[in-house]
C-alpha cells in the first residue's frame, strides 16, 4: 500500500510539473502560477495546518443525555444530545474513519465522537470559507486504510490549499451561503410539490376523484389479467465478457 502511494505521488509530481510548464504561458494578468495551480496574485498557498488545528473527538458515553442541550455528531450527522459540549466555536468537521468525504460545519456548541475530527480555526481565517474549501478536496485520495476509509490528522494538516485575504474569504463564504439558502428553499418547494403529487396520485388512482369528462364504474382485475409477470435470469454463458466488463 505504501509503495502504491509513493508511485501515485511521483506520478502527481511529474504531472504537476508538466502542467506548470504549459500553464505558465497562459497566465492572465493579476494571477500567478503556484505548485497547486494558477491563483490570484494576492492569494497565498498554505498548508491546512497553518490555518487550523485538527482535533480529535471523544467518546460520548459519559455526556450523552436525551434531554441535553448540545448535539453529538458522528460522520453521518446527529447521533444524540449531550449535557456538555466539546467545542463552542465555529468549526469544520471531517470524518476520521468511515464517511470521510462529507465535511460538516458547526457554529454553535457541539460534541464529536472519536470517529469525527473537529477543527480549531486560527485567527484571520473565516471558518465558513474553510468549510467550502474542505468540500472541494478529494478526501478519498488521502485515505490511509485498505478497509474502512480513514484519515490522519497530520496528513490533513499537510494538504496545501489556496487562501484568499480575510475580507474576500468572508465575501466568498457569504455568497455561497446565500446560494445554499436558496437551494434549501427550493428543496422545500420540491418536497411540497412531491407531497401534492402523492396526494393527487392517491385520489386519482383509487377513483376517489375523477377527471373531468370521465364517469361510470371501474373494474377489479388481477394483475395476471393485465400482464405476464416473469422472473429475471442470469445471462448465459456467465463467462462471456459481453455481460461483465
Amino acid at each position: 500500500m505504501q509503495k502504491l502511494r509513493l508511485i501515485e505521488r511521483v506520478y502527481e509530481s511529474v504531472y504537476r510539473q508538466e502542467c506548470l510548464g504549459l500553464c505558465a504561458m497562459n497566465i492572465k494578468q493579476g494571477y500567478k502560477q503556484t505548485e497547486i495551480g494558477i491563483i490570484p496574485e494576492d492569494w497565498e498557498v498554505r498548508e491546512i495546518g497553518e490555518v487550523l488545528k485538527v482535533k480529535h473527538g471523544k467518546s460520548q458515553k459519559e455526556v450523552e443525555n436525551k434531554s441535553g442541550l448540545y448535539p453529538i455528531l458522528g460522520t453521518g450527522g446527529l447521533m444524540g444530545y449531550a449535557n456538555q459540549f466539546l467545542y463552542d466555536k465555529p468549526s469544520v468537521l471531517i470524518g476520521r474513519k468511515g464517511t470521510i468525504n462529507k465535511p460538516q460545519y458547526m457554529e454553535s456548541p457541539f460534541w464529536t465522537v472519536d470517529t469525527l475530527f473537529y477543527t480549531e480555526i486560527f485567527n484571520n481565517n473565516f471558518p465558513k470559507y474553510l468549510y467550502y474549501k474542505f468540500l472541494q478536496i478529494d478526501w478519498y485520495s488521502y485515505n490511509e486504510a485498505s478497509g474502512v476509509p480513514s484519515l490522519n490528522a497530520k496528513t490533513i494538516e499537510k494538504i496545501s490549499i489556496p487562501i484568499s485575504p480575510l475580507k474576500e474569504q468572508t465575501a466568498i463564504a457569504t455568497a455561497l451561503s446565500d446560494i445554499d439558502a436558496l437551494i434549501g428553499e427550493l428543496d422545500k418547494l420540491i418536497a411540497k410539490k412531491q407531497g401534492i403529487k402523492q396526494a393527487t396520485m392517491q385520489q386519482l388512482l383509487t377513483g376517489k376523484k375523477r377527471l373531468a369528462g370521465f364517469s361510470g364504474e371501474w373494474e377489479v382485475k388481477r394483475l395476471g389479467e393485465l400482464a405476464n409477470i416473469q422472473r429475471g435470469a442470469s445471462p448465459r454463458p456467465i463467462e462471456n465478457p459481453i455481460w461483465f466488463d
